[in-house]
């Protein structure tokens, strides 16, 4: 179980690190396109490389919707959602608190959105409204719960189910980035909330509540496929 805890506390301080810290050190979005481009597929690209090496240990979940789809239809235990649960959160954490050491005295940490916390509203990168965010973020998070789903259950070829889930989350990221800086992981949005100004935690409801939806939704239907 520790070798568990330990691949999903390690896959989650990357992955909340590279998600974090390129919004941090990157202040020119003149080229938001490019912009949206380099932090999706970053992010996409780093969760191919984890599973690949960490993905045998505990089956690679590093975020609490996978974990919580696999609780939900009974592909791991309770004791084990809360060893993943805790492990997820504690490496998020240890991931934005090693970016805020890094950045805390640049310019362009002071003057950005912090550590890319999560909102809608005014708070939006493009101002999408709350409904709109909502909507965004149950589809995006369905879409990767069931992508992860069916493939952890039907790829022969553990290369290939990285590439897939890795590529799906980057896609999912390069559509919601603009929308809502993406959440797609309560974990990380938990941290970053917690760097960011205090709106950041008002909104924070709904990007733990949202995905934790979509991650029902989209390991039910991907139920349907046995």
């Amino acid at each position: 179980m520790f070798q568990k805890f330990l691949a999903e506390l390690i896959g989650s301080y990357i992955l909340v690190f590279v998600s974090l810290i390129l919004p941090a050190i990157f202040n020119d979005h003149s080229y938001k396109a490019a912009y949206y481009l380099l932090v999706a597929f970053s992010i996409g690209f780093s969760f191919v490389f984890l599973q690949y090496t960490l993905g045998y240990f505990s089956g690679g979940h590093f975020n609490p919707i996978i974990t919580l789809a696999f609780l939900i239809h009974h592909r791991l235990n309770f004791a084990t959602f809360l060893s993943y649960f805790t492990a997820q959160l504690l490496g998020a954490f240890l991931g934005a608190v090693s970016i805020y050491v890094v950045v805390v005295n640049s310019l362009v940490f002071r003057e950005s959105n912090y550590l890319n916390a999560n909102g809608y509203g005014i708070h939006a990168p493009n101002g999408h409204s709350l409904t709109a965010v909502f909507i965004l973020e149950a589809i995006t998070a369905s879409i990767f719960c069931f992508t992860f789903f069916i493939a952890s259950k039907k790829s022969s070829d553990s290369l290939l189910m990285g590439l897939a889930v890795g590529l799906c989350y980057a896609v999912m990221h390069l559509i919601a980035l603009p929308i809502s800086n993406a959440g797609l992981n309560p974990a990380k949005s938990i941290v970053a909330a917690l760097f960011s100004p205090s709106w950041a935690m008002q909104q924070l409801w709904l990007f733990i509540l949202v995905p934790f939806i979509g991650s029902a939704i989209g390991s039910t239907v991907a139920n349907f496929f046995d």
